[in-house]
């Protein structure tokens, strides 16, 4: 489904949207590894996350939003609105010459502000402005890693900051609240890729011994820490909601929430009664399958939950259109707006969405035959694997049974499969890895696809021998 710049945008048909002399801001929050079973609103069961809910209360809830299954595949394909295959080059890499929202909305009349997680390469001395279209930043991960939660390593407009004693998540929302503040009386652009709740899992500041020295040793691979992260995410999203109406900009301004992959694949949570157990990294359901949630004042329904299909691609379009700004001729993207779907529910642009993924190393050379690469299309029921595997993630989500194509309807196998063909014929196919292996070696790879390790077979068998 390849948008090829169409100039006429969705918004000269919308006319639920009101005519405003003053530039709609947003506010795009992107959580790190967490899956839609971690949201109450979504039938999570494991966290409390009650700003979250008020915030689908207050808005559409989408239940069909697909990701990339790893962090960087989705910051590119969130950021430039194109299809991975076309423009992810390699892990931690963002090319400066792309034309990302933060560009977009700086020739759009918006100041632009980054806060949180940046893992897309370049140099903490760079002019965020002028080489990636951020006026302002507060960023952990740029060329240096160190720690993003107790006491960060965090670069704030090209300056390192003193992280002693402070944590991370709370420097960044503070970074965007004071965004806010200044910009109030301008059209602004916040986009607020967390740090939380990934890996590794950490003390929050609401755990007593938060300032306590020591190493935290075993502990941070310990997923008991999951659930106050996650949990610190909500309240984050509390705070921010609170400063937008404090502020008196909450009317004027669309928060979207989602996540960048699936939960980790340690942690294992409870959605409507049944565990979901996590798969970032991996390009099986819970893998991709993210949250999506969007408030935007009185301008569109709330407590509404919409099943339009959304893919990553879809969030560059849908903000150049709330900024009311033509796409530029000849730049080539794959996504489409959303905003139909925000004022009709039941109404989607896309008839499937798609994910390629082939990780990248750092020499810029395929590493094809790994397990976690590839490439699928879907719509809500009914996912197609580059490799011909095929599943109903309704009957079957955690993809365990494949099916033969003529035992779903023809019509679904021959959209499916023709719309694969030709975006693999564009430069969309990732080599088969399961038929370059081994009987064994392919066995492997399923399990590891459904959560099994080496590791944990080995300490299994050894308490056998025992």
């Amino acid at each position: 489904m390849m948008n090829l710049c169409k100039s006429a945008f969705l918004s000269l048909t919308l006319t639920a949207f009101s005519v405003k002399a003053q530039k709609t801001n947003i506010v795009l929050i992107m959580a790190d590894d967490m899956g839609i079973e971690c949201l109450e609103s979504y039938g999570g069961q494991s966290y409390k996350t009650p700003h979250l809910t008020s915030l689908a209360e207050n808005g559409v809830q989408f239940n069909h939003c697909y990701s990339q299954p790893y962090s960087t595949a989705s910051r590119v394909k969130i950021m430039t609105g194109m299809y991975n295959f076309r423009n992810y080059k390699e892990y931690k890499y963002l090319n400066p010459k792309d034309f990302n929202f933060g560009k977009m909305a700086q020739k759009a009349g918006y100041k632009t502000g980054i806060f949180g997680k940046w893992h897309l390469g370049g140099d903490s001395e760079d002019n965020f402005k002028e080489k990636w279209g951020w006026d302002e930043h507060a960023l952990w991960n740029i060329n240096t890693s160190g720690s993003r939660y107790k006491n960060p390593a965090i670069f704030k407009n090209g300056m390192k900051i003193d992280g002693q004693g402070r944590y991370g998540p709370d420097v960044f929302c503070k970074s965007a609240q004071a965004f806010i503040r200044k910009h109030k009386k301008e059209a602004f652009f916040v986009y607020y890729p967390m740090v939380l709740p990934h890996f590794p899992f950490m003390k929050t500041p609401e755990d007593p011994t938060f300032l306590e020295k020591g190493k935290a040793g075993a502990l941070q691979k310990d997923p008991k820490r999951f659930k106050p992260m996650v949990e610190y995410v909500d309240k984050i999203i509390g705070r921010l909601v609170k400063s937008l109406k404090a502020q008196k900009v909450y009317n004027n301004t669309v928060i979207i929430f989602t996540a960048d992959n699936g939960t980790f694949h340690t942690v294992t949570s409870t959605k409507n009664g049944k565990p979901v157990r996590g798969q970032d990294g991996r390009m099986v359901n819970a893998g991709t399958h993210v949250p999506l949630i969007v408030n935007w004042g009185d301008e569109i329904e709330k407590g509404v939950k919409s099943d339009a299909l959304v893919d990553f691609s879809d969030f560059f379009p849908t903000i150049a259109e709330i900024m009311n700004y033509p796409i530029p001729n000849g730049l080539k993207i794959d996504g489409v707006s959303f905003t139909r779907s925000l004022t009709n529910p039941k109404y989607s642009e896309r008839s499937y969405v798609y994910c390629h993924f082939d990780p990248i190393n750092v020499k810029g050379t395929s590493t094809g035959s790994k397990p976690e690469a590839g490439n699928y299309i879907r719509n809500r029921t009914h996912k197609l694997y580059g490799d011909g595997t095929l599943y109903n993630t309704v009957k079957d989500p955690n993809e365990e049974k494949a099916l033969e194509p003529s035992s779903i309807d023809e019509n679904i196998y021959k959209m499916l499969s023709s719309n694969l063909q030709k975006l693999e014929a564009q430069g969309g196919k990732v080599p088969v890895v399961r038929t370059e292996y081994t009987d064994k070696e392919l066995l492997a790879i399923k399990k590891a696809r459904n959560g099994e390790t080496p590791e944990k077979k080995s300490k299994k068998s050894k308490k056998k021998k025992k």
